[in-house]
């Protein structure tokens, strides 16, 4: 499974379930969202968690809305999530300027529409599928790998047991 960050202001929460209900219904099964909002951890600090979900999550999609554009906490996770070369996708709303997407500027975005939506969830299965083929060719790798170290081990076991003989 796939797992999205989901980058948003807390003043959108009601914008934001909408659109994981629509997108689950195309994507149910392959993608999890994730929102900070909806995993309360009192006493932990809030950029520890916020950094440690987007270290696990494969894909961040943010929202930028005009009370995005201003949060904080926004801006800081589309950084981390830049400097962690993550697949970001830029969701934005129509009544965005362009200069407003700061570090996202001279990225191609979508915008939040009715015409922007079949795109969004384009975007998201085929990110998705390349970064499913990503991960299982490095699992193939890594069992390669694994079993080239046990046949080494194998050979230098025995070439020391038939050494003593």
């Amino acid at each position: 499974m796939i797992r999205v960050f989901i980058s948003h202001s807390s003043k959108d929460k009601e914008l934001v379930k909408s659109l994981i209900r629509l997108l689950e219904s195309f994507l149910k099964g392959i993608v999890e969202f994730y929102l900070a909002t909806q995993d309360p951890q009192p006493g932990r600090n809030l950029s520890d968690k916020v950094k440690k979900e987007i270290d696990k999550s494969d894909i961040v999609l943010v929202l930028l809305t005009p009370n995005s554009k201003i949060s904080t906490y926004v801006n800081q996770e589309i950084g981390y999530s830049v400097a962690c070369e993550k697949d970001v996708i830029p969701l934005v709303t129509p009544n965005i300027p362009r200069d407003a997407l700061g570090m996202l500027e001279g990225k191609e975005y979508i915008v939040l529409s009715s015409e922007g939506i079949p795109r969004l969830v384009e975007t998201l299965t085929q990110t998705t599928m390349r970064i499913m083929k990503k991960k299982h060719l490095k699992q193939a790798v890594d069992s390669f790998t694994f079993g080239i170290a046990v046949g080494f081990i194998i050979f230098a076991l025995l070439s020391a047991f038939t050494s003593e003989q």
